[in-house]
């Protein structure tokens, strides 16, 4: 079961917007991937109704994996290699290619 809530009262920010996830617990990754997407995000594990954990989603300093450069000549497009991405900003997100060394930007994200 999923839930969305937008323009929530939140004393913090003025407003904010949760996704409800019911028995789901989020992989490393999949944090990682959440992170490239909304870098505030903040993910609360609730069991039996309670808050057992509380998490600030950082961007990690290299994305391995994760999403495609791109670059068409970039030789991860060519061949079976795994993307590999230095992060240079996160607000901005900007990651430079381990391989090709151009800059993909947030709006050049193409997750794989």
């Amino acid at each position: 079961m999923v839930t969305f809530g937008n323009n929530l009262d939140s004393k913090a920010m003025g407003t904010k917007a949760i996704i409800k996830i019911a028995n789901r617990f989020f992989a490393d990754e999949e944090v990682n991937k959440i992170a490239l997407v909304a870098p505030h995000a903040k993910l609360n594990t609730i069991r039996d109704y309670k808050v057992i954990e509380k998490r600030v989603v950082d961007t990690p300093k290299e994305i391995i994996g994760i999403i495609n450069c791109f670059n068409p000549k970039c030789i991860t497009n060519a061949e079976n290699i795994t993307t590999r991405f230095e992060v240079l900003s996160d607000k901005p997100i900007a990651m430079k290619c381990f391989y090709c060394e151009k800059i993909t930007n947030e709006n050049e994200m193409v997750f794989c």
